[in-house]
């Protein structure tokens, strides 16, 4: 009997000491347990293009307006454009390449097709931007398709790396593995406890410069509890974060001035369903107070869709990277406040499939339907009323269902989608392919509204500039913990 509870005692110690982190989600990345290698090149990549990409002045210029035109919504314009050449079926376009140079990232134009460039090393891309114009929409009057077809080299790397981290992550917080884990206990998101802490606690191990960047200008009010349904454990994962303006304000205040404006901007929340109509996932995104929120279930690495009472329904389970096959859909919520000007939509749906095989993965997600979107309010502290009355036609909602039926029948009727392809039959060089259509009627909703968003989101050099050097001090952090340095 003794040495039963011996034997235990070992069993349990060994299984607290080798309870599965984030090094091991790292590490199960790579086939060779080479997780680590491949995050550093991968971060590597990524700080190359934040802290040294160039370009010429050609492309600059064009590169720079297309932005304009597109944050204006202005297509006629960029439509007009001297820089596209014609296209099959009517399209005009450009061809924008992105290079991986030893010292540096070049984006520019160039002369050939997307399908004349050859991408051969890893982060090279060739992006394809087509227009066309349509004298007479669905609706009748003219709108633009338009559609961005993109290829990039991932080299030894595909979706299923980053499906195999997702699960990974899932695994660290298992109830029983958090159960069986012992990390230090660390001084950084102070308000969480429990079984909370000790998640916290274990990424404070793996990642301890990027969580005390993290904990600088975040606030997590929620991240997890352990639940239990027909006595089985399971996680509800339940991160919810706000910002620390005033620490932001004090090291950035540029990006902290360009998030403050959009305060009470944008509320929105996505629903994700399967098949049988269970919420795989719930997202919240809110600009006034918690600003972003997610939530799964998830047992065993796999995620446990939940039914309408907010129970897990078990025989649902899925772990994402063994998915073969999988339905779902996205409901969406949008409430944008322009100005005091307000639109309201409740149901944007949007329906995804996915499909994985032995060379190819696909995911392809589809406009589904729009509900009718309730416009009210006033911009009376910006401009005075009978201007507004003036200038905002009583028929706001038709032209907002004019531009909603012209990109549900975009695409001789195909609709808006954007579909993404991961080509691995040659497991080292495997490459992503996207492509996003959709088409844009040409009205006032267009013209003045998303003017006015336009005016909201942009931003100056100066403050893109603020915003890379934090980027690069959080990717510089995270290459960082993961040499362990």
């Amino acid at each position: 009997m003794r040495f039963f509870f011996v034997a235990c005692f070992i069993c349990v110690s060994v299984v607290a000491v080798f309870a599965y982190n984030f090094d091991d989600a790292i590490n199960d990345i790579h086939p060779e347990m080479k997780g680590a290698s491949a995050a550093i090149e991968i971060v590597g990549l990524l700080n190359k293009i934040f802290s040294n990409i160039r370009s010429d002045d050609k492309s600059i210029e064009f590169l720079d307006y297309l932005d304009e035109s597109l944050q204006k919504f202005d297509f006629r314009l960029l439509y007009k454009n001297p820089t596209l050449f014609p296209l099959e079926n009517g399209f005009r376009g450009v061809t924008i390449q992105g290079r991986n140079e030893t010292d540096h990232y070049f984006i520019g134009l160039s002369d050939y097709r997307k399908d004349e460039l050859t991408n051969d090393t890893i982060g090279n891309f060739t992006s394809e931007v087509g227009l066309k114009k349509i004298d007479e929409s669905i609706v009748g009057y003219r709108s633009f398709s338009a559609y961005m077809d993109t290829e990039m080299a991932l080299k030894q790397y595909s979706h299923h790396n980053l499906l195999l981290f997702t699960d990974g992550l899932l695994k660290i917080i298992d109830p029983e593995n958090l159960q069986n884990s012992d990390p230090s206990d660390t001084n950084i998101f102070n308000s969480i406890k429990g079984d909370e802490r000790i998640a916290i606690n274990i990424f404070y191990e793996a990642f301890p410069k990027l969580a005390e960047i993290l904990d600088r200008y975040l606030t997590l009010t929620s991240l997890l509890n352990i639940q239990r349904y027909q006595n089985i454990p399971y996680t509800h994962f339940n991160i919810t974060t706000k910002c620390k303006y005033d620490e932001l304000k004090n090291d950035y205040p540029l990006i902290a001035k360009y998030l403050n404006q959009f305060r009470d901007v944008l509320q929105t929340k996505v629903v994700s369903k399967n098949s049988n109509g269970n919420t795989i996932f719930q997202l919240r995104f809110d600009c006034s107070e918690d600003f972003f929120s997610f939530s799964i279930y998830t047992k065993n690495g796999k995620i446990v869709p939940f039914d309408e009472k907010g129970n897990p329904v078990f025989k649902d389970a899925f772990s994402l990277a063994r998915l073969k096959s999988y339905d779902f859909k996205l409901i969406t919520t949008l409430l944008f406040n322009a100005y005091g000007l307000k639109y309201y939509n409740d149901q944007i749906i949007s329906t995804g499939t996915y499909l994985n095989t032995d060379t190819m993965a696909v995911l392809n997600v589809k406009l589904d339907s729009v509900s009718k979107t309730k416009v009210y309010g006033r911009k009376y502290h910006i401009i005075p009323k009978w201007l507004i009355d003036f200038m905002i036609p009583d028929d706001v909602d038709q032209l907002i269902y004019e531009l909603v039926t012209v990109m549900l029948h975009a695409n001789d009727n195909e609709g808006s989608y954007v579909k993404f392809e991961f080509d691995f039959r040659d497991s080292d060089n495997v490459f992503m392919n996207s492509i996003a259509s959709s088409e844009y009627v040409d009205n006032f909703f267009i013209k003045l509204e998303l003017g006015i968003w336009r005016n909201i989101l942009k931003t100056n050099k100066k403050t893109i500039d603020e915003i890379n050097i934090l980027i690069l001090r959080t990717l510089q952090a995270v290459l960082n913990d993961l040499q362990k340095t």
